[in-house]
């Protein structure tokens, strides 16, 4: 691959695009730099308002199957059409 490795002090580094990427333990996984996500390469970006808050949202009730989550998901998500 394109990029260099330092694997001692966790640095990896793209000389084609100038970037330089210090992981934590955590965040070191050998698929990390296997994609990139075009929303953030390729000038696709979309203005999301965030919500920082950690409380569950009311359409969620716990304890329900995916399939019956799916839907109250995917009618609250900016992503889906």
């Amino acid at each position: 691959m394109k990029y260099n490795a330092f694997f001692d002090d966790r640095l990896i580094g793209d000389p084609e695009k100038d970037l330089v990427w210090q992981l934590t333990e955590e965040a070191t996984h050998p698929n990390l730099f296997a994609w990139e996500n075009p929303y953030l390469t390729e000038g696709k970006a979309i203005g999301l308002e965030s919500n920082p808050s950690g409380k569950i949202p009311v359409f969620i009730k716990m304890g329900g199957s995916l399939d019956d989550l799916r839907p109250k998901l995917e009618a609250h998500s900016l992503f889906c059409p």
